[in-house]
């Protein structure tokens, strides 16, 4: 069940870049299709392609709108607090009050906040309460007290604020904190006039009888904090950074760059912890998450520049300034053109990371000798990424030329590059459309939508590009499982594996749900992979046609147990004996359906240690 959204950023060069690949398009269909390929083909660099589309006419009638529509507008503003404060679902009032705090002009540096803004915050705090969010509400109070420019804000902000404070903290029984809130409030309510006065010690005196009455805590659904860091088995590699020391990088000609493991490793063991090098959320999920971290946020801290992204906290907000957004900032609404794809705010990100230097090492970069360390947050690990550029149709690559001249010219605007580093700039941003579209992966939430973690649904929150999973190969029948935990990964093994065993995990394709022509035709159509596991390779039958097995055991059905009652990582400890006794290696002969069945279950007891929303 999708939870309430706004449509985010309105897509601003969605003409832009259509008439601009619209007139490539017809002039390659006006050159000759056929001529036109047997050129292109021909090419041996990304450069040449980028080069060959730049060449034709209407390359050169590629314009950026010159006004953003991102900014700041207090109009706007209002008009969503507006609908907040008229809208009966606490879940949507939430969603439009953040975008009110959006689109709030931000105050200068040491003024109090608006009345608007001011508004605006005491709403959010207003629907996080009736939200029954109670954690998230008492932190973004004392964030609120704490600002040094609410000094010179009305009295009666203060106390409001402090009302506001002691109410969270009564909901959750912190009755020392709560009481000393009260008094604070007390305190300075004196200066309001009689009436204000009146109103405020009613609300203080409804707070007050609560803490008399010892009142028990309040069921708090304030979004989760990020789960307890991921220990890799057996430590990690010297010199594969986030990698198991059990796992080894290899190269061979047929299955090219993959892990497999030295020693035996149990099902249920991290062997790798990613972090990605570049991520971007899908803009839906802008109002309700984190832009740089990826986890809900109640109570979001805006950009100060533009009216696109939120931030749970000031370090995220700054650091990803620092990384990336204050460069795509000015440029965010070009970026999320539909018919750019989602690949696109990706790839400018990559290049928003990488820096300048980038597009001056990047020949060299293809000439270097690999480093002894292979680190997925250094941009030497994303650029050894595989394009498979052989394998993709002309008008696949033809398109991806345009996006990645429409990427340079978006980052030009940004202060990023020159005209004259045009083609190299292009070139690169060509080079990771390639790459990301195989080597790119989501961003996931468990989404529970009141059916528990068994009936729970997927939602694809955004992409990243995880340099250190992108070295395992797809299988049908997988020994791995991926799950997010924020804008990081774990990779986790679901069967056992001994040494010499290749990590493979799954791009999306089960033998027991699909017959095997299927899973070929989509794993060549989106990945350039031949997959050669044993499910392929032996013609395995669909579920339905599975041997039965016997049936779940005592631990089986303790699992499940554990599993309905929210204490995952219990479950799947429960559970590992169990699917460790299914066997190691690559079978022989297909898993009956009570197998399949465990593995699933392993799973999503797995799974559901990371991302997970109530929603």
């Amino acid at each position: 069940m999708d939870g309430p959204t706004c449509a985010g950023p309105q897509p601003f060069g969605e003409d832009a870049f259509s008439t601009f690949y619209d007139g490539v398009c017809a002039e390659v269909r006006a050159l000759g299709i056929e001529q036109f390929r047997a050129e292109f083909d021909a090419l041996d660099t990304d450069s040449e392609r980028v080069s060959a589309v730049l060449r034709l006419e209407s390359a050169g009638r590629l314009r950026l709108p010159t006004a953003s529509r991102t900014g700041k507008s207090e109009q706007q503003a209002r008009s969503y607090l507006e609908m907040a404060m008229n809208c009966t679902d606490s879940s949507r009032k939430l969603v439009l009050c953040n975008t009110a705090l959006q689109h709030c002009p931000a105050p200068a540096a040491g003024a109090a906040p608006s009345e608007l803004h001011l508004a605006v915050l005491l709403n959010r705090l207003w629907t996080v309460y009736e939200l029954g969010r109670f954690s998230s509400g008492l932190a973004e109070a004392q964030r609120l007290l704490d600002e040094p420019a609410l000094a010179a804000a009305p009295v009666e902000t203060r106390v409001q604020l402090l009302v506001e404070r002691a109410r969270f903290e009564a909901a959750l029984a912190h009755r020392p904190a709560a009481e000393a809130s009260v008094r604070q409030a007390l305190q300075i309510v004196r200066q309001l006039e009689r009436q204000q006065q009146a109103m405020y010690a009613r609300e203080l005196g409804t707070i007050r009888k609560r803490l008399t009455d010892a009142e028990p805590a309040q069921a708090d659904s304030s979004a989760p904090g990020p789960p307890p860091a991921p220990r890799l088995f057996a430590g990690e590699h010297e010199r594969l950074r986030r990698v198991s020391s059990a796992v080894e990088l290899v190269t061979s000609e047929r299955r090219g760059r993959h892990l497999v493991a030295t020693t035996d490793i149990p099902p249920g063991s991290v062997v790798i912890a990613d972090e990605p090098f570049a991520w971007s959320l899908h803009p839906p999920r802008w109002t309700t998450h984190c832009q740089h971290c990826c986890r809900p946020a109640d109570c979001p801290l805006p950009c100060p520049n533009c009216a696109s992204v939120l931030f749970c906290s000031q370090p995220c907000r700054s650091e990803a300034l620092r990384l990336y957004h204050a460069t795509e900032c000015p440029v965010l609404d070009l970026l999320i053109d539909p018919n750019l794809g989602r690949m696109a705010l990706l790839v400018f990100r990559v290049l928003a990371r990488a820096g300048p230097e980038a597009l001056e090492r990047a020949e060299e970069l293809d000439s270097e000798s690999a480093s002894d360390v292979y680190d997925s947050l250094a941009y030497e690990a994303v650029h050894s990424q595989v394009t498979n550029t052989a394998d993709r149709p002309m008008g696949d690559v033809i398109k991806r030329c345009a996006v990645a001249l429409y990427l340079t010219a978006c980052l030009q605007r940004a202060g990023v590059g020159s005209a004259e580093r045009r083609v190299a700039a292009a070139a690169l941003a060509l080079r990771h459309l390639q790459s990301c579209s195989c080597n790119a992966y989501e961003i996931t939430e468990l989404r529970l939508g009141g059916g528990g973690a068994r009936l729970a649904e997927f939602e694809e929150l955004g992409g990243a590009v995880y340099a250190a999973v992108s070295l395992t190969n797809h299988s049908c029948f997988p020994n791995v499982v991926r799950s997010s935990r924020g804008r990081g990964v774990t990779v986790t093994t679901t069967r056992p594996l001994r040494a010499g065993d290749e990590l493979l995990d799954n791009y999306g394709f089960h033998f027991h749900e699909e017959e095997e022509t299927a899973r070929y035709a989509a794993l060549r159509r989106q990945y350039q992979f031949h997959c050669e596991c044993a499910a392929c390779e032996q013609g395995w039958p669909l579920y339905a046609e599975l041997a039965d097995g016997a049936p779940p055991g005592a631990e089986q059905r303790a699992a499940v147990e554990l599993l309905v009652l929210g204490r995952y990582a219990e479950a799947a400890a429960r559970l590992a004996p169990v699917v460790a006794a299914d066997g190691a290696g690559e079978p022989s002969a297909p898993p009956d359906k009570q197998a399949v069945q465990r593995q699933s279950l392993f799973i999503r007891c797995i799974q559901s240690t990371g991302n997970i929303s109530a929603e």
